[in-house]
């Protein structure tokens, strides 16, 4: 009997047929899709830290893995300078998820990609984690990031991807968001999909904006405006309707054109079919 091999399209190292068929299984049954992560961290010494991954939970399955990351502090924050601190793990941490989105979102799409880049940077005022002064906040007011992306897609299809990433990005809505802090279970066999308390009330917890050089020899920068109410620079977020998550997967209205007026910027667009904190995300198109 002749074994018949059936080839998997592969994208952006992406296998497109495995990650479609997640897809399909989470449609037709949503318990597959939760999930539950858990990090133990311990003491080392001075700053250090050692962080353990041992399991993950997918669809009520416990998946070991075994892996561990090490932390310090720089010398100048009274550590030894071994390894990252957790802010640069932290801004780490959103930078993957988001890449994550991006490789995705365009391997679903059949799109290409040459090169892809991602830069976050964020001031935090000392006086505030020292307790030097109490009304500084401890952490971020703002984050700025750029994206440098490079690929087979058009300007629109890239606009339509950008969207699709920040409307489901598990971290950029972890740092967006305000997310409730509660004990941390004890086992991994806890079991996932537990009702997190309404937060509505609470501010968000940081405010995101945006920065990017348009002009750069060969690139497009691209400010991809995402529409909410204003407060004082901060917008609120447009609640995530499924409509809106499937709408993500299928591509949203494309709204980047070039300004006569501004050559190598596109415009802002007036609204977005999302909401969003963001004030402006600066996407730089390689071309």
């Amino acid at each position: 009997m002749d074994t018949v091999e059936t080839k998997h399209q592969t994208i952006n190292g992406i296998d497109v047929d495995n990650l479609k068929s997640l897809i399909d299984t989470v449609k037709q049954d949503p318990a597959k899709g939760m999930t539950h992560w858990r990090v133990a961290s311990a003491w080392q010494n001075q700053t250090k830290s050692r962080a353990q991954v041992e399991c993950f939970v997918v669809g009520g399955e416990t998946v070991l893995r075994k892996f561990s990351l090490d932390i310090d502090e720089p010398l100048e924050l009274g550590g030894s300078n071994t390894n990252a601190n957790p802010q640069e793990y932290l801004i780490a941490a959103l930078n993957a998820c988001l890449m994550v989105g991006y490789v995705a979102q365009c391997a679903v799409r059949g799109i290409t990609l040459d090169s892809l880049s991602i830069e976050t940077d964020g001031e935090i005022d000392l006086r505030g984690f020292l307790g030097i002064v109490p009304a500084v906040l401890p952490g971020y007011a703002k984050l700025n990031y750029v994206v440098r992306i490079k690929g087979s897609g058009t300007k629109e299809e890239f606009a339509a991807i950008h969207e699709a990433v920040m409307a489901t990005s598990p971290n950029f809505h972890n740092l967006s968001q305000p997310v409730a802090l509660k004990p941390p279970s004890s086992s991994c066999d806890r079991k996932p999909g537990l009702a997190r308390r309404p937060q509505a009330a609470l501010p968000p917890a940081l405010a995101m904006h945006s920065w990017g050089d348009s002009s750069k020899a060969g690139g497009l920068v691209c400010p991809l405006t995402r529409h909410g109410g204003g407060n004082g620079g901060l917008q609120t977020t447009v609640p995530r309707s499924p409509e809106n998550v499937a709408a993500s997967f299928t591509g949203l209205t494309p709204f980047c054109r070039r300004s006569a007026s501004t050559p190598g910027r596109i415009p802002r667009s007036p609204t977005s079919p999302l909401g969003s904190i963001f004030d402006n995300v600066w996407v730089e198109l390689d071309t």
